[in-house]
Protein backbone atom coordinates (compact mmCIF):
# COMPACT_ATOMS: atom_id res chain seq x y z
CA UNK A 1 0.00 0.00 0.00
CA UNK A 2 1.17 3.43 -0.84
CA UNK A 3 0.30 6.05 1.49
CA UNK A 4 1.71 9.30 -0.16
CA UNK A 5 -1.04 10.97 -2.05
CA UNK A 6 -3.92 9.80 0.10
CA UNK A 7 -2.48 10.80 3.39
CA UNK A 8 -1.30 14.01 1.90
CA UNK A 9 -4.63 14.83 1.30
CA UNK A 10 -6.04 13.90 4.42
CA UNK A 11 -3.21 16.63 5.83
CA UNK A 12 -3.67 19.23 3.39
CA UNK A 13 -0.04 18.66 1.89
CA UNK A 14 -0.16 19.75 -1.84
CA UNK A 15 1.23 16.58 -3.57
CA UNK A 16 3.90 19.10 -5.76
CA UNK A 17 5.60 19.89 -2.04
CA UNK A 18 8.85 18.03 -1.51
CA UNK A 19 8.90 15.97 1.65
CA UNK A 20 12.55 15.59 2.61
CA UNK A 21 13.24 13.24 5.80
CA UNK A 22 14.28 15.65 8.05
CA UNK A 23 13.43 17.34 10.80
CA UNK A 24 11.39 20.64 9.45
CA UNK A 25 9.11 18.22 7.08
CA UNK A 26 8.65 15.70 10.27
CA UNK A 27 7.40 18.86 12.30
CA UNK A 28 5.44 19.82 9.77
CA UNK A 29 3.62 16.15 9.11
CA UNK A 30 3.16 16.25 13.03
CA UNK A 31 1.72 19.22 13.48
CA UNK A 32 -0.84 18.73 10.24
CA UNK A 33 -1.51 15.38 11.50
CA UNK A 34 -2.86 16.58 14.90
CA UNK A 35 -4.84 19.30 13.12
CA UNK A 36 -6.04 17.47 10.59
CA UNK A 37 -7.00 13.57 12.37
CA UNK A 38 -8.04 13.14 15.61
CA UNK A 39 -7.75 11.06 18.14
CA UNK A 40 -10.23 9.13 18.94
CA UNK A 41 -11.35 5.91 20.87
CA UNK A 42 -14.59 5.06 19.89
CA UNK A 43 -13.92 1.73 18.10
CA UNK A 44 -12.92 0.55 21.70
CA UNK A 45 -16.17 1.47 22.50
CA UNK A 46 -18.16 -0.76 19.90
CA UNK A 47 -18.57 2.27 17.21
CA UNK A 48 -16.84 0.20 14.46
CA UNK A 49 -17.43 0.07 10.75
CA UNK A 50 -20.65 -1.49 10.88
CA UNK A 51 -21.75 -1.84 7.67
CA UNK A 52 -24.03 -4.78 5.97
CA UNK A 53 -25.08 -5.30 9.47
CA UNK A 54 -21.58 -6.73 10.61
CA UNK A 55 -18.60 -6.32 11.67
CA UNK A 56 -15.44 -7.81 11.17
CA UNK A 57 -13.03 -4.61 12.36
CA UNK A 58 -11.21 -5.15 15.01
CA UNK A 59 -11.23 -2.79 17.65
CA UNK A 60 -7.79 -1.67 17.41
CA UNK A 61 -6.82 -2.52 13.77
CA UNK A 62 -3.11 -2.79 13.53
CA UNK A 63 -2.26 -4.07 10.04
CA UNK A 64 -1.31 -1.25 7.35
CA UNK A 65 -4.49 -2.43 5.11
CA UNK A 66 -7.59 -1.80 7.72
CA UNK A 67 -5.75 1.26 9.21
CA UNK A 68 -5.44 2.51 5.85
CA UNK A 69 -8.98 2.22 5.17
CA UNK A 70 -10.22 3.31 8.80
CA UNK A 71 -8.14 6.47 8.83
CA UNK A 72 -7.20 7.57 5.47
CA UNK A 73 -10.08 6.24 3.32
CA UNK A 74 -13.27 6.51 5.88
CA UNK A 75 -11.70 9.59 7.15
CA UNK A 76 -11.56 8.37 11.07
CA UNK A 77 -9.13 9.25 13.49
CA UNK A 78 -7.64 6.79 16.26
CA UNK A 79 -5.89 5.51 19.35
CA UNK A 80 -2.12 6.49 19.80
CA UNK A 81 -1.51 2.61 18.53
CA UNK A 82 -3.16 3.57 15.11
CA UNK A 83 -2.17 6.80 14.41
CA UNK A 84 1.67 6.45 15.12
CA UNK A 85 1.02 2.57 13.83
CA UNK A 86 0.21 4.01 10.66
CA UNK A 87 2.16 7.27 10.78
CA UNK A 88 5.24 5.21 11.36
CA UNK A 89 4.37 3.65 7.66
CA UNK A 90 4.23 6.71 5.89
CA UNK A 91 7.22 8.07 7.55
CA UNK A 92 9.22 4.97 6.00
CA UNK A 93 7.50 5.60 2.72
CA UNK A 94 9.06 8.97 3.00
CA UNK A 95 12.93 7.70 4.11
CA UNK A 96 12.66 8.02 7.59
CA UNK A 97 14.43 5.51 10.22
CA UNK A 98 11.36 4.94 12.56
CA UNK A 99 11.58 2.82 15.92
CA UNK A 100 7.67 1.77 16.81
CA UNK A 101 8.10 2.19 21.19
CA UNK A 102 5.28 -0.21 22.25
CA UNK A 103 4.31 -0.40 24.92
CA UNK A 104 5.11 2.71 27.34
CA UNK A 105 3.82 4.63 30.51
CA UNK A 106 1.98 7.99 30.54
CA UNK A 107 2.29 10.54 32.93
CA UNK A 108 -1.67 11.69 33.43
CA UNK A 109 -2.12 15.48 34.73
CA UNK A 110 -4.02 15.96 37.33
CA UNK A 111 -7.54 16.40 35.28
CA UNK A 112 -6.77 13.15 34.38
CA UNK A 113 -5.31 11.36 37.71
CA UNK A 114 -6.59 8.46 39.17
CA UNK A 115 -10.06 8.03 40.38
CA UNK A 116 -9.45 8.13 43.60
CA UNK A 117 -6.74 10.90 44.12
CA UNK A 118 -7.51 13.08 41.16
CA UNK A 119 -3.59 13.76 41.48
CA UNK A 120 -0.70 13.61 38.69
CA UNK A 121 1.05 10.68 37.99
CA UNK A 122 1.74 7.79 35.98
CA UNK A 123 -0.36 5.64 34.93
CA UNK A 124 -0.45 1.96 36.29
CA UNK A 125 0.14 0.23 32.99
CA UNK A 126 1.90 0.58 29.90
CA UNK A 127 -0.89 1.78 27.41
CA UNK A 128 0.85 3.68 25.09
CA UNK A 129 2.74 3.91 21.80
CA UNK A 130 5.01 6.77 20.15
CA UNK A 131 7.51 6.69 17.23
CA UNK A 132 11.02 7.50 17.90
CA UNK A 133 12.67 9.01 14.38
CA UNK A 134 15.77 9.51 13.03
CA UNK A 135 16.66 11.89 9.95
CA UNK A 136 19.17 12.13 7.90
CA UNK A 137 21.37 14.62 8.83
CA UNK A 138 21.25 12.01 12.61
CA UNK A 139 19.25 14.27 14.68
CA UNK A 140 16.33 11.59 16.50
CA UNK A 141 13.04 13.04 17.48
CA UNK A 142 10.00 11.52 19.51
CA UNK A 143 7.01 11.64 17.10
CA UNK A 144 3.28 11.14 19.17
CA UNK A 145 0.11 11.83 17.08
CA UNK A 146 -1.82 9.41 19.23
CA UNK A 147 -2.05 11.20 22.63
CA UNK A 148 -5.08 12.41 24.02
CA UNK A 149 -3.42 15.59 25.29
CA UNK A 150 -0.54 15.84 22.33
CA UNK A 151 2.81 17.71 22.34
CA UNK A 152 2.29 20.30 18.99
CA UNK A 153 5.88 19.23 17.90
CA UNK A 154 8.10 16.15 17.46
Amino acid sequence: VLLDSVYRLRLHIDQADPLEADGNTLRRLVEAHLRYIPFENLSMHGCRDLSNNACDEPVIPLNLPLLYNKVLERNRGGCCFELNGLLGHYLLELGYPVVKLVPCWVYAGPERGHARSKKAKFRTRQTHAFLLVRTHDGQSYIADVGLGEPPLHP
